[in-house]
């Protein structure tokens, strides 16, 4: 354990970005299977039609979603940090963790739009 901990330690850049790369999947499939839920539970309760038309699960909803967005949004602005410091030094053979911040950079992109999608059935 101690060893995984030192590793860690004198590795962030690569933690860094593997969480950039895979932070915001990670966002969108909470998000999206969150959301679903509790639209699905909501439509199924006795008596849900009062209960959606009156907006009562939009709130949860749009929080999620939020939620979701700043998480794209932060790991989005953590990639382009890391890419403006690895493109003129990059240690990793290959010029692999250059690669990996301009991934990120896409996914962070991509899932932002994925997400933000998600607010218009909500309007």
């Amino acid at each position: 354990m101690r060893e995984a901990l030192a590793y860690a330690r004198d590795n962030r850049t690569l933690l860094a970005l593997w969480i950039v790369v895979l932070g915001p999947a990670a966002a969108w499939s909470v998000q999206f299977l969150a959301s679903y839920n509790i639209a699905e539970t909501a439509g199924c309760l006795p008596g849900s039609f009062h209960y959606l038309r009156e907006g009562g699960a939009t709130g949860v909803i749009t929080a999620i979603t939020t939620a979701g967005l700043v998480i794209c949004l932060i790991t989005g602005l953590v990639s382009i940090q890391l890419w403006r410091r690895l493109r003129t030094s990059d240690p990793s053979p290959g010029g692999r963790a250059h690669w990996l911040a301009v991934v990120g950079m896409i996914s962070a992109l991509l899932f932002y739009l994925l997400i933000a999608g998600s607010y218009a059935p909500l309007a």
